[in-house]
């Protein structure tokens, strides 16, 4: 005991080490946490279903992940193919929908100019409707292909792509003129928004111009112009939704190509257009 306290006396350091050692262990014996921790485990997947299948619309067919149209020809009008979406999710979803042209045989380059002609067909949403929407329109001067940093050009305008893909969008508000209290509800007149120091926006400034919000609903979410909505699963309107598209190939088109549709958020265009050029997001 002796020996123990000659040493304290004779080291002021053995003395701190000590304090430090019984302090440590003291404070290991205090938790940041007075319970235990169960754990769920949630599976998350895309809420969005989308098949394909060949000809117009079909009562009933949801389509394929994959298929094989019909051969055709420069100069032609191929067979229709159909895209059909389906929202699995429990709430309303809008996105923008695009489509991805690839070509696959070796040493070929997309040039832009594969398309003189698209024809849109807007088909039933409804299982009961018959009323089949055929007038169709040709849509080719509405379809803008999105560049890497989300930026858009009018499809009649590119020439000499020379990417193995190119992105489509179709624009189908790009000519309008509709206006908006941004940050109010729908229906608030312009002296009531101006009142109100919100913003009056236009909801477009041109075909293929950028795509900036209009809108802003009371959930605080913004929406631009040209967005495809899908309902909630258990609403037969809007959801699921079918389009029709018959291309008609320009004469010098020559080769394969793939075809695929896909639903894209409104804030992630410019990230999934990089993806889909540099290969990162395959189809």
């Amino acid at each position: 005991m002796n020996k123990i306290k000659n040493l304290f006396k004779a080291s002021p350091i053995a003395m701190v080490v000590v304090g430090l050692v019984i302090a440590g262990a003291a404070s290991a014996a205090l938790v940041s946490y007075i319970s235990n921790a169960p754990t769920a485990t949630v599976n998350v997947s895309s809420p969005v279903d989308i098949g394909i299948y060949e000809g117009a619309y079909d009562m009933g067919n949801s389509g394929a992940a994959s298929i094989n149209l019909t051969a055709t020809y420069g100069g032609s009008t191929s067979e229709s193919f159909t895209t059909i979406a389906k929202n699995n999710a429990n709430n309303r979803i809008g996105a923008y929908y695009v489509m991805v042209i690839e070509a696959t045989d070796d040493g070929d380059l997309m040039t832009g100019d594969e398309f003189i002609k698209m024809i849109w067909t807007e088909t039933p949403w409804v299982d009961l409707r018959n009323d089949l929407d055929e007038s169709g329109s040709d849509i080719i001067n509405e379809l803008c292909v999105v560049n890497s940093d989300g930026i858009l050009t009018a499809l009649t305008e590119v020439t000499n792509w020379n990417k193995q893909r190119i992105i489509l969008f179709w624009d189908s508000d790009g000519n309008s003129s509709n206006e908006y209290c941004y940050g109010a509800p729908d229906g608030t007149t312009q002296s009531a928004c101006t009142e109100s120091e919100m913003e009056w926006r236009v909801e477009s400034t041109g075909m293929c111009s950028d795509l900036t919000p209009y809108l802003e609903t009371a959930l605080g979410q913004t929406e631009t112009r040209s967005v495809t909505h899908l309902n909630e699963k258990d609403v037969k309107s809007l959801n699921p939704r079918s389009w029709t598209f018959t291309p008609t190939w320009n004469t010098g088109a020559d080769g394969t190509f793939t075809i695929s549709a896909q639903y894209v958020n409104t804030d992630k265009l410019a990230e999934y257009a990089a993806g889909i050029y540099d290969g990162t997001i395959t189809q």
